[in-house]
């Protein structure tokens, strides 16, 4: 099956080209490709389909996150994956619907496949580079203060050459 993929601008009429489809046909169900709209309250500016165009036509992946967390590519090509399969599972017709050209692109030519790291070897990684930052940090406070002991040398002995000479 092709799947449509609606793509453009800001306020270029994405979303009611898809709307517009999906009650046409009643077999359509929208799946967002916007980095914002994932967003639970951001709704200004991001142009977000309104609740009861939601209740009237499905859509997918419209608020899912908190704005504190975290979404990628790799999580939107793995989620537009599956909700592709289980649409046309249910005989429905998957429109990928939104602007952000990385999602679409990520989807329809794929993206490098990471496995998750895990939250201790983030923790050890994190630690080390504190360390090292620690080390070098220290190493620089130890340069300033050996030339600043240096300089102090050098006054001494210039104050007392001079104390010398007035005498």
């Amino acid at each position: 099956m092709i799947i449509p993929i609606i793509t453009g601008p800001t306020s270029s009429g994405k979303s009611g080209t898809a709307f517009n489809a999906a009650l046409k046909t009643g077999i359509v169900e929208i799946i967002s490709a916007d980095a914002f709209q994932v967003y639970t309250n951001l709704d200004i500016g991001t142009a977000k389909v309104s609740r009861q165009e939601q209740q009237q036509v499905k859509h997918h992946l419209i608020d899912i996150m908190q704005p504190d967390e975290c979404y990628s590519a790799g999580m939107f090509v793995q989620q537009a994956e599956k909700l592709i399969d289980d649409i046309i599972k249910r005989t429905k017709v998957p429109v990928i619907t939104g602007g952000t050209g990385l999602y679409i692109k990520s989807l329809t030519d794929g993206i490098f496949n990471c496995p998750e790291i895990e939250s201790s070897v983030r923790e050890e990684l994190q630690k080390k580079a504190e360390k090292e930052m620690q080390t070098q940090k220290a190493k620089e406070i130890q340069e300033e203060l050996t030339a600043r002991r240096k300089k102090r040398r050098k006054d001494e002995q210039n104050y007392a050459m001079k104390e010398i000479a007035e005498d």
